[in-house]
Formats: C-alpha cells, structure tokens, sequence
C-alpha cells in the first residue's frame, strides 16, 4: 500500500429491467515491482487471516467511493460494490467506517452494496447482525459465490442481502447440460419469489446471456458483457452503450459483447 502498488479496476454489471449499465464491482489488483501482477486468489485469502485485511478494505472503501465522487462530475451516475471478509463483518468498528467512508465523498449510501459470500455472511450471529445493520443504514448487500457454500433452502428466509450472486459454476454448464439449466432456472424462480435479485456471474458467450435472460435473470457480469476495466475506460465504456442507439432497446438479445468490446 504504502509503494502504490495495489490498484482498483472495475468490472460493470449489466441490469436487465434497464437494459444498462447501471453499477459497477471495485476489484483490487496487486502489481508488484518484481513479481508483476499478482492473482487476487493468491494474495487475498492471504490478507483475509491477519488483521491486515482491515487496512486494505478501508482503503478499497475510500479508493472506490472517491471514484465514484469524481465520476459523478463527469455525469455518470453509478452504484458501486466492494467485497469485504467475515473479518471486517466483525470488527466493532465497521459500521463506522462505511459511514465516514460515505460522508467524506458525499456518497449516497444506497450508491455503496458490500458484497461478502454466503460463508463469511453465515459466520456466527455477529457478521449477520453486522449484516443487517449496514441493510438498515441504507447500503446494499449481496451474497458473493451463491451456490457453492453451506447456505441451505431454510437460510433463504432470513438471508441479510437484497442480492444474490449466483456463482459461475452454475451458470457455465447450462447451454449443454439439461440438468444444469433446470437448476438455476429453480434457484432464479425460487430466489425472486422471495424477493431477491439475481446476478449471474461468469456470463462468458451470447448463448449463456440469451439463457438467462429468458430465466429472467436480474443482472449479469463477464467477459463476454466488459472484462474489468480501468477507471479511466468506465466513462467512455458507458458512453458507448448508451450511444449504441434505441434499436437495442428493442432486441432483447443483442450481442452485448460488439457494444463492449
């Protein structure tokens, strides 16, 4: 942190109903003098076991809402989402730190969604009550990874989220597998039923959009929607969608990827 070389790039979500880019996911990037980049799955669970990681989600928090600041001058009006640990779900302090976070870029809290995994979320009584503190504050939560922890059908009741990200091992197999399909397609029609958005990760092809969004599948993120990018690249990213033309609007399943890439 203290060399500059940890670094954000941000990954849009593309939402349904607004047939838009609406949001965007904050991911940290470590790109070191020697080694060069780093893959998150090697240095963040790494983090995640010391007390390191509240350092670093403090300063994803700040890095990422001050964007978010500097992207409202230029007009683009965006949510934005950081991943945080069960770790910092505990930490007494957290609640605090969202909201100096928020007041010091005057950001709206409803702006800002914590994304953790349905494990960290499950953790004990404590990261849930976290969880529904920071829902009461007004910021938005998703479960991270859905589909692949130990969250069972009885947890959906009570679940401390609005969002459930359904992991892409899911939604990878369900062009040629059957049974594949018939399983999110459950989980989609189950999870809206209860009042939840789904967000399919991992969405790779046009064949895998066009399924889920006759699923009815809420919002979608993957490379073949915009890979991560660069801060600089979001206005322009954005831009260009909306100046692609109202003829989108009217092809439920255009081919997004021409229009991202």
């Amino acid at each position: 942190m203290a060399a500059g070389e940890f670094h954000l790039v941000y990954q849009p979500k593309f939402h349904v109903d607004a047939f838009a880019y609406e949001s965007v996911e904050a991911l940290l990037r470590w790109t070191h003098p020697v080694h060069g980049a780093i893959p998150p799955g090697e240095f963040i669970p790494l983090v995640e076991n010391t007390t390191l990681i509240h350092l670093i989600t403090e300063w994803v928090l700040h890095t990422a809402l001050a964007q978010l600041a500097e992207w409202q001058t230029q007009g683009l009006d965006l949510a934005i989402a950081i991943n945080v640990s069960a770790r910092n779900l505990e930490h007494p302090d957290f609640l605090k730190v969202i909201r100096n976070a928020c007041s010091l870029h005057s950001i709206r809290l409803n702006l800002l969604q914590i994304e953790c995994t349905e494990n960290a979320a499950l953790t004990g009584q404590a990261t849930l009550q976290t969880l529904q503190e920071i829902r009461s504050m007004g910021v938005r939560v998703s479960l991270d990874d859905f589909g692949i922890g130990y969250c069972n059908l009885a947890c959906l009741h009570s679940l401390p989220a609005e969002l459930l990200k359904l992991d892409r091992s899911l939604v990878a197999p369900i062009v040629s597998d059957m049974r594949a399909r018939a399983l999110l397609q459950s989980i989609i029609t189950l999870g809206r039923a209860m009042g939840y958005r789904l967000l399919a990760e991992g969405v790779e092809d046009a064949q895998v959009f066009d399924l889920l969004f006759s699923m009815g599948c809420d919002e979608m993120q993957g490379y073949y929607l915009c890979r991560p990018i660069p801060a600089d690249a979001v206005v322009a990213f954005t831009q260009k969608w909306v100046n692609a033309g109202d003829e989108n609007f009217s092809v439920p399943c255009v081919a997004i990827s021409e229009i991202a890439l």
